[in-house]
């Protein structure tokens, strides 16, 4: 249990997002093992107590005071509410219309009604629904609040986690609510479940990024862009002070964020500044 402590604090103090959503999630889950799993209520609330330390040191940290007066436009309530009601909508329809959602849900479907899994099967779909999207929008709305922006995706992308996990038994218990025990009608349970599974594995090993990656390593990209970082990694130390090229040859399945060869652009004055400072390359 010390070693599952000292990761659960390492998690909470990986982003502010997750200082906020792991203490809901596992106040979430100690309010459903009250009414289900009674054997197991202590221990879920010393978790909850211990997340919700780490969520006040990660909070109460000076950086993000510090952090919050570069800008301007924050802390803005109505804004906030308003854009982030509207991130919430447009990231969970992206996520639901993607491949691997639309696909696993079909595998989930065609065992929904023949499948007993403790948890899930008690697990009201209509509220865990309402939770998935309340955890979507608080983490549009913290960034909001606290920037005035929604910031980068990777803090949408954290709360992809848990929104998956409460997805499962949104289809799982509305599909064995609905049906009922009974088959779609134009639809053998058989026919969904492998063409759930074909599409979810088209979907992770061919559609999307997948492609791309076999594109750029039948083509050598990864090695062209390996060969012309070093080689512009090296210019840089060698004149920290002259405008820094573009990189030409970047595989189609990176998404990066490159120099602009201006020095005043953010990417280009950090660049600029670590290797002025520290002359190291990087391997």
């Amino acid at each position: 249990r010390l070693t599952s402590v000292v990761f659960l604090l390492a998690a909470v103090g990986f982003n502010e997002i997750a200082a906020v959503i792991i203490p809901v999630f596992y106040g979430a889950v100690y309010f459903f093992s009250k009414r289900n799993f009674k054997d197991h209520t202590s221990e879920i609330r010393n978790y909850f107590f211990v997340s919700c330390v780490g969520a006040i040191l990660v909070i109460c940290s000076p950086g993000n005071f510090s952090r919050a007066d570069l800008f301007a436009q924050n802390h803005q309530l109505f804004h906030s509410l308003y854009r982030s009601t509207l991130q919430t909508v447009r990231f969970t329809i992206s996520w639901l219309i993607s491949m691997p959602i639309i696909f696993g849900s079909l595998i989930l479907i065609a065992v929904a009604d023949e499948t007993e899994i403790g948890v899930l099967s008690k697990i009201d779909f209509r509220a865990s629904a309402v939770f998935a999207l309340f955890l979507v929008f608080v983490a549009a709305f913290l960034p909001y609040f606290a920037t005035g922006i929604l910031g980068q995706h990777r803090t949408m992308n954290y709360v992809l986690f848990f929104f998956l996990l409460l997805w499962l038994p949104v289809v799982f218990n509305a599909t064995r609510f609905f049906l009922k025990g009974k088959l779609i009608d134009f639809f053998d349970k058989q026919v969904i479940g492998c063409l759930g599974i074909a599409g979810f594995m088209f979907s992770f090993f061919v559609a999307g990024n997948s492609s791309k990656i076999y594109d750029d390593f039948f083509h050598g990209s990864f090695k062209k862009y390996e060969t012309a970082f070093f080689e512009r990694q090296r210019e840089i130390i060698a004149n920290p002070s002259a405008s820094i090229r573009v990189m030409e040859h970047v595989p189609s399945s990176f998404s990066i964020t490159d120099v602009k060869s201006d020095t005043t652009f953010f990417a280009d004055k950090c660049m600029q500044k670590f290797y002025s400072e520290t002359q190291m390359e990087l391997k």
